[in-house]
């Protein structure tokens, strides 16, 4: 059944394929919220699930299915062997009733129910595809539309817009920085700024004490004073490949663009070392957000070194790393961050 699934079952299902995974359908959908922002275009996200997904399969409808989709008579008897004529007892205090017919229900555990469930979820996911009031969203490139040149990115103020999208998914990367990268260059990093607009903060102001400017991605990475005193720490003697304070310009921080001209090797090298520190600067930040507790910049660059070396020696693959102290402060200032903040900073710091 595995070998002829994936020429059955369209595209828009991941589960229990072979070749496909769930993770690239999440990734779709992140893609197309992004695409649809960037373009102002209106877009609903609807979430469904399937209550007692496996249980509430009909086994007269499942072998219809499967006699639909062109499986041989002799396929639909073995499986017929394992959910014809089947019942159940159950023991209550001590004693099996009587046995009850089971008409519908794929075993919880087997290999074959996952198969099962996608085919007979299909049908329906036709019917979803056909229906004329439900338009979607076409995207350039797919049903013979015309491609785009390229993704804008905002803020950009030189440089091409595909050198960005490059570096975002650039190999040097693990998978942890070429996210973070993604989320700086559309905008959408889940700073004060960005989660306010959604209604998920009560402020837009930047939870540094002493800091009374709103939390924008560029405040975060580089405008803010932590960022700037950071950034004026760090120097060759922790980050060999970063560039001179001189140099350093937010285009090439947060986009890795530049005017100057970069060897490739030394590009790669450079655009790590700053992708690390600005994870340190987003896990500090976390880190002050869920927990009150604040990094010194001497410890914020520790961190990142750390990172970086393990990136490096990891070779870009991601890698499990074992749980560090962080030497911090307590902060009490001001009043606690709202719970979906909290929550957000906290998954970054578990992930």
């Amino acid at each position: 059944m595995c070998r002829v699934l994936g020429d059955l079952i369209h595209p828009d299902q991941a589960c229990a394929v072979p070749g496909r995974r769930i993770t690239d359908s999440l990734v779709l959908i992140r893609d197309i919220i992004c695409f649809a922002r960037d373009r102002n275009i209106r877009l609903i996200v609807l979430n469904l699930d399937f209550e007692k997904a496996f249980d509430r399969v009909s086994h007269q409808y499942l072998f219809q299915v499967l006699q639909k989709m062109g499986f041989p008579g002799r396929f639909v008897a073995w499986v017929g062997l394992l959910y014809r004529d089947i019942s159940s007892r159950f023991m209550v205090n001590g004693f099996l009733t009587k046995a009850v017919k089971v008409n519908c229900g794929v075993r919880q555990g087997c290999p074959l129910s996952a198969l099962l469930y996608v085919a007979c979820v299909e049908p329906l996911a036709q019917i979803l595809r056909r229906d004329p009031q439900i338009l979607g969203v076409t995207i350039p490139g797919s049903g013979g539309q015309d491609r785009e040149p390229v993704t804008p990115v905002r803020g950009l103020l030189y440089g091409d817009a595909s050198t960005v999208w490059r570096n975002v998914s650039h190999p040097v990367l693990p998978n942890r920085l070429q996210d973070l990268s993604w989320m700086v260059a559309h905008g959408i990093l889940p700073v004060r700024a960005v989660m306010h607009s959604r209604g998920m903060s009560a402020t837009a102001i930047c939870p540094r004490p002493g800091c009374g400017a709103p939390e924008s991605v560029r405040h975060l990475l580089w405008e803010c004073s932590a960022a700037v005193d950071l950034w004026a720490k760090a120097g060759s003697l922790q980050f060999p490949h970063l560039p001179a304070r001189e140099v350093l310009e937010p285009q090439l921080v947060l986009y890795g663009v530049s005017q100057l001209k970069i060897k490739k090797k030394d590009f790669a090298e450079m655009w790590l070392t700053l992708a690390t520190i600005k994870d340190a600067i987003w896990t500090s930040r976390n880190l002050l957000v869920s927990r009150r507790r604040q990094m010194p910049p001497v410890a914020v660059i520790r961190m990142a070194a750390a990172k970086r070396a393990t990136s490096r020696a990891a070779g870009g693959a991601p890698r499990t790393q074992p749980p560090r102290r962080i030497a911090c402060a307590s902060v009490d200032e001001g009043a606690g961050a709202p719970r979906a903040e909290v929550q957000a900073a906290a998954a970054w710091l578990s992930g």
